[in-house]
């Protein structure tokens, strides 16, 4: 039997799915992909923010509900907090880095002050901000070897990407300068770095998915959506969530990027994961 993969067709999610296939056949399961073209795909001289959410995900997972295909693969950040009924996340794979990257053609220290970044994600745009309060901003959509193009000519000074993106791609910093941040400097967006697997609650691969998934990254990311959920936040809202369990502990960073910026740091006993959401949201709201 071939498990058929429903999946974008960019180059970032074939290489995310390419992921999950390999995952697969170490468990000598056998695989093909289904294309789906998304709302996000066909859109994309238009704001993220004015598609609504789910523009990356919601045909992916309508091709697994009709029954076209048993499993969907996502980037996790891109996967709204509320999916359908009858879909669950089934597998995350081992997490990649969640960091962020400022990809520039001068190194960050020499771009002039209101130099342009091109960004269309309201977290990166608060976060820099945050460190950089000369900076100014573009919407930019595409692909990231696309945004790489158009920063080569010339629309924009800087772009940020997901590292974890660079990497999968098989991209470097070749002929730009590359500025890493650390959770603290930009929290990452909840789920950045992770491959989300989800199927249909019946499904029969179930079994199989759970021999596939990393139960740390799972409890990880799932923390960080549960905060998302609890704080009713979305794709416009500028809010970072980032969760990393050493051991018995966990540690949460969550950055709320508006006009006056809010950035928690908080340790917890992984015994109370159920719990943190609920006191994330309290002491923002203090």
């Amino acid at each position: 039997m071939i498990v058929r993969i429903a999946t974008r067709g960019s180059k970032l999610a074939l290489a995310q799915a390419r992921e999950v296939a390999e995952a697969l056949r170490s468990l000598r399961i056998e695989s093909e992909f289904v294309i789906v073209r998304t709302k996000g795909d066909r859109h994309r001289d238009r704001p993220v923010k004015e598609l609504g959410p789910g523009i990356f995900e919601r045909e992916v997972n309508l091709t697994l509900l009709e029954g076209k295909a048993d499993l969907a693969v996502h980037s996790m950040k891109d996967v709204p907090t509320v999916v359908h009924e009858d879909l669950v996340l089934a597998a995350v794979l081992p997490r990649a880095s969640p960091l962020d990257v400022l990809v520039s053609r001068v190194p960050l220290d020499r771009l002039l002050e209101g130099a342009k970044i091109g960004t269309g994600s309201p977290r990166r745009r608060g976060a820099l901000l945050r460190l950089y309060p000369n900076l100014r901003f573009s919407d930019i959509r595409g692909n990231v070897d696309t945004r790489l193009e158009k920063l080569r000519r010339g629309e924009c000074d800087g772009i940020m990407v997901a590292k974890a993106a660079l990497e999968r791609l098989g991209l470097d910093c070749v002929g730009f300068h590359c500025k890493t941040f650390l959770p603290d400097e930009v929290v990452p967006a909840a789920g950045q770095g992770a491959i989300a697997v989800f199927a249909t609650k019946d499904s029969p691969y179930l079994s199989v998915l759970r021999k596939m998934n990393h139960e740390r990254s799972y409890l990880e990311v799932s923390l960080e959506r549960s905060i998302l959920r609890e704080l009713g936040a979305g794709c416009s809202t500028p809010l970072g969530v980032h969760s990393k369990i050493v051991g018995s502990e966990v540690r949460v960073l969550v950055g709320l990027y508006e006009s006056d910026p809010v950035i928690l740091d908080r340790r917890y006993d992984v015994s109370d994961l159920r719990s943190i959401p609920r006191d994330i949201v309290s002491q923002l709201k203090r």
